[in-house]
């Protein structure tokens, strides 16, 4: 396992804990442009998708996984399990989006055997 694993699960087939680091968590803050809003609100009330939305969540998504891992690495961890996303929405109107990653840095070895 040469990359940091990361997983919702709380266990990996064939591999085990050898250690517990501790808790990780990443977060990032998607703000629209305000002069995108305005075209945004329009296909949201005709009930179409927003990709500039989804765009931005997709985003801040990955800052987050990415400040986790980070983190989780700095602890000497070679996985996060039992990750967790969050999506909050912030400020008057909800015009921002914030995104909250959290899990336990770890470190996996194979099982004997597997």
């Amino acid at each position: 396992m040469s990359e940091l694993f990361l997983t919702t699960t709380d266990q990996v087939d064939a591999w085990r804990v050898r250690n517990y680091c501790g808790l990780v968590a990443g977060q990032a803050v998607y703000c629209q442009p305000f002069g995108a809003a305005f075209g945004t609100f329009g296909k949201a009330f005709s009930g179409g998708r927003v990709p500039e939305l989804e765009k931005g969540l997709r985003t801040a998504k990955d800052q987050a996984v990415g400040s986790l891992s980070e983190e989780a690495a700095g602890l000497g961890a070679n996985a996060v399990i039992g990750i967790r996303i969050d999506y909050e929405t912030l400020g008057e109107g909800g015009m921002a989006l914030m995104v909250c990653v959290s899990g336990t840095a770890v470190v996996l070895e194979p099982v004997a055997g597997s």
